[in-house]
């Protein structure tokens, strides 16, 4: 007994590396039908666990609205020949709220169980359903159910009423339905299967290939009527839903009088009152009923201090008209990649709100989530794409303003004394765009300790220790903030008789995939610039015999130079780097690499100097 047993595990050993993954989905359909005004989503699934690393796919669930009914059934583990071990007992099923990451409370829900096995590779596979009155769309599908999956076979089937039951659907990265008809209903049916990639550094979420179908009803009802037959149709049905907010209570109004008192000029008084809404409310997402697109009033929002974006961009509206400037709720995606919406498919995309202001001839988008931003910063999360301007009868697509080289340029200035074992470095750098936001969120929510631990992770990478640092926003009204720091280095210069050997202190620039592994084009959403000065200080300088040349690299995907200048004891490094904003598709990332390894190993080479 003992030699079956050994000889089993030994099969199975030598069975596991011939998987592809560490979990698969055999098979995956998605059945939704609608009868009368009912919608009835049905799933069952089967997914393979490879090995114990898969088993963090282990699990059923289902997540749901309050006034939605969801079951989980037939839930069970089998072996890979579809003979069942165990069934998943009711008691097993979890429930409790689908509380996300700054969500305060919200009435989704979700059930839940898990099923694992001890012995691999095995099955499991279940079914779940969920039926509801109200929705915004028949489906919006992929078969992934999870990351770095593989898809062996999946399914989508909508069933519908032939007649009066007016639909549009689009597909990405999946043939057309197949179309049958049979009495007084019509079905629609895609097939598909998909090979899992993962995301290589610096592509867009498109250059994975992932199937999807977008199926919606051309007239639907979520609280109240609404249609998706043009994105005016749509954004009167989110100006109905948002109806009578912008109201805000008599002592607000009296704080607003105040606030305004003596000013007449309305950029002044947007001013005024934005920083009014930065220091007195904060950010927390509440979402019940429709709170994926209803936003709480403005009364709420004065009374209780915090709202999401829906709520806050509301209160910004009201205070804002009542001091008698007109400004417009907008719906935008939030996001370091700049998702194109088709115009031609109006549709739900967007997952956050901002608030549009008109102002002297000119338009000014309000983040209102953010304390500590300026007012009319466009950063990266909400740059350069499409937003839906939300206005009665006529609303409309708008674009906000791209980031150009000066709105990210980054800039440093270091200041380099030596010694025979250590140096210590004054550092000064002014930093913008992302590098503004994400310290300027930090530097305002974190301990000294977590700041300091952020600087090393986002600025400055190496091996170095702060004796000191300090941030600081020098121009409150400019969308930039200052470190100051001191560091103490080793080993970043050596002297070896007339020799000197000088390494480079930060190593800033990642590393991309060689083209045999490169699958995926390149985007950048937005333009990379730095401009770094080096000043080494140097008693053996003045004895440099030469200066090393200076070069530049030049290309139709960034340009870099390095320019090298000495004055008495100083030796100086200045180097500039622009990467230009815009996509590359894989047929160009030969060249990309080179340029990227080219400006890589001219960034991070020693600097060879010989004295007299």
């Amino acid at each position: 007994m003992k030699q079956v047993l050994a000889i089993l595990m030994f099969v199975q050993c030598m069975l596991l590396p011939l998987y592809a993954t560490d979990s698969e989905v055999i098979s995956y359909t998605s059945h939704i039908r609608i009868s009368g005004n009912k919608i009835i989503w049905s799933d069952s699934v089967v997914i393979q666990i490879n090995n114990p690393k898969g088993s963090n796919t282990s699990y059923v669930s289902i997540d749901y609205l309050k006034n939605e009914k969801a079951n989980i059934e037939d839930a069970r583990i089998e072996d890979i020949r579809g003979n069942i071990i165990r069934k998943l007992k009711k008691n097993e099923i979890k429930e409790e709220s689908a509380i996300s990451g700054g969500t305060m409370y919200q009435d989704r829900l979700i059930k839940y169980a898990y099923l694992k096995h001890n012995q691999y590779p095995y099955r499991i596979a279940y079914s779940s359903q969920k039926s509801t009155s109200d929705f915004l769309a028949i489906a919006s599908w992929t078969p992934l159910l999870f990351h770095n999956q593989d898809v062996k076979q999946a399914r989508l089937i909508v069933d519908i009423p032939s007649e009066n039951y007016n639909i549009k659907y689009r597909c990405k990265n999946i043939g057309g339905p197949v179309i049958s008809t049979s009495g007084e209903r019509t079905v629609y049916q895609w097939n598909t299967s998909y090979t899992s990639q993962k995301a290589q550094k610096c592509a867009p979420d498109s250059e994975l290939k992932i199937p999807t179908v977008d199926f919606l009803p051309l007239h639907f009802k979520y609280e109240i009527d609404g249609s998706w037959e043009s994105w005016v149709s749509f954004g009167d049905f989110i100006h109905k839903l948002n109806a009578k907010t912008t109201i805000l209570p008599d002592t607000e109004k009296q704080t607003v009088d105040l606030l305004l008192a003596g000013v007449t000029d309305p950029e002044k008084k947007a001013v005024i009152l934005y920083k009014y809404l930065q220091e007195h409310t904060r950010y927390i997402n509440v979402s019940i009923k429709t709170g994926g697109l209803k936003s709480y009033p403005a009364g709420y929002v004065s009374q209780n201090k915090y709202g999401d974006c829906k709520a806050l961009s509301t209160y910004m509206i009201a205070l804002l008209e009542y001091a008698g400037i007109k400004a417009y709720y907008t719906l935008i995606s939030l996001g370091d990649e700049v998702e194109p919406v088709d115009r031609n498919f109006p549709f739900q995309v967007f997952n956050h709100v901002i608030v549009t202001l008109p102002l002297n001839q000119d338009t000014i988008f309000l983040e209102c989530t953010s304390k500590n931003i300026p007012m009319g910063y466009v950063g990266t999360s909400i740059q350069g794409r499409d937003a839906l301007m939300i206005i009665p009868g006529k609303s409309f697509l708008i674009q906000t303003p791209s980031l150009q080289p000066e709105d990210v340029k980054c800039t440093s200035s270091i200041q380099i004394f030596t010694n025979p074992s250590y140096c210590i470095n004054n550092l000064k750098m002014q930093l913008r765009g992302r590098l503004f936001e994400a310290m300027n969120y930090f530097n305002h929510n974190l301990h000294e300790k977590e700041v300091e631990k952020a600087l090393r992770n986002y600025v400055l990478p190496g091996n170095f220790d702060f004796q000191s640092f300090d941030l600081l926003k020098e121009k409150p009204e400019k969308p930039e903030i200052t470190l100051q720091a001191k560091i103490q280095t080793q080993n970043c210069f050596k002297i070896y008789g007339k020799n000197i050997v000088l390494s480079p202190l930060f190593n800033t620039l990642p590393s991309f995939e060689p083209p045999a592994e490169r699958t995926q084009g390149v985007r950048f959403e937005y333009p990379i610039v730095s401009c770094d000065t080096l000043t080494y200080s140097l008693k053996q300088i003045e004895l440099l015999e030469e200066k090393p040349e200076n070069n530049s690299i030049d290309s139709p995907f960034g340009k870099y130079s390095v320019q090298y200048d000495l004055s008495g004891n100083d030796f100086r490094i200045i180097k500039n780097l622009l990467i230009f904003k815009g996509f590359y598709p894989v047929e160009e990332y030969k060249e990309f690499y080179k340029f990227w390894t080219a400006v890589q190993a001219e960034d991070n080479k020693k600097i060879y100097l010989e004295t007299k």
